[in-house]
Formats: C-alpha cells, sequence, structure tokens
C-alpha cells in the first residue's frame, strides 16, 4: 500500500534509491530532487499553499527516519512551480 497517495509510488521508490546511496553530494541533489516533485505533487492534489517544513516532515516519515535532511536546503517556490515553461499570451494589438 502506498502510505501517501498524493505522492504516488514513484517517491517511494526514489526515497528508497536515497536511502541506498552512499552520504555525500549525489544523494543530497537527489533528496532535493525528491522533495521538489513531492512539493509539486503536494500542490497538484491539494490546491493550497505548503511550506518547504511539511514536505521534509512527510520525507522523513517516508524514509522511517534514515534520510537527514540539510538544514540549509531550499526548495523552489510553490508560484514558480507552475508557472515555468509556460508561454505567456500576447495581447491583440489594436
Amino acid at each position: 500500500p502506498i502510505r501517501y497517495k498524493h505522492y504516488g509510488r514513484g517517491i517511494e521508490l526514489l526515497v528508497e534509491k536515497a536511502i541506498e546511496m552512499e552520504a555525500g553530494e549525489d544523494q543530497d541533489r537527489l533528496i532535493k530532487l525528491i522533495a521538489n516533485h513531492m512539493k509539486r505533487s503536494y500542490l497538484t492534489w491539494n490546491k493550497g499553499q505548503v511550506t518547504d517544513d511539511i514536505i521534509f516532515q512527510d520525507l522523513i516519515t517516508l524514509s522511517g527516519n534514515r534520510l537527514e535532511i540539510k538544514k540549509d536546503l531550499i526548495l523552489a517556490d510553490s508560484r514558480e512551480m507552475f508557472t515555468k515553461g509556460r508561454k505567456k499570451r500576447n495581447p491583440r494589438k489594436k
């Protein structure tokens, strides 16, 4: 069974891979990638605001307290998560 359905099974598998990795830069980058994806998924399914602390706590829970999240880790801003890559519409020319 999936613990947090809004994150999905893919996140659980990525967390397991991160746990298996040796501590270091690569693991830290994977943790940041996972956390940003979790934040995007949370916002997609819950349509509200979410703090980084909630994401970090969920990540710790998913890892069974086996992952260490750096204190200086900063996730992408919620407002920018869905606006990146979108083309802006040009207003009609009169």
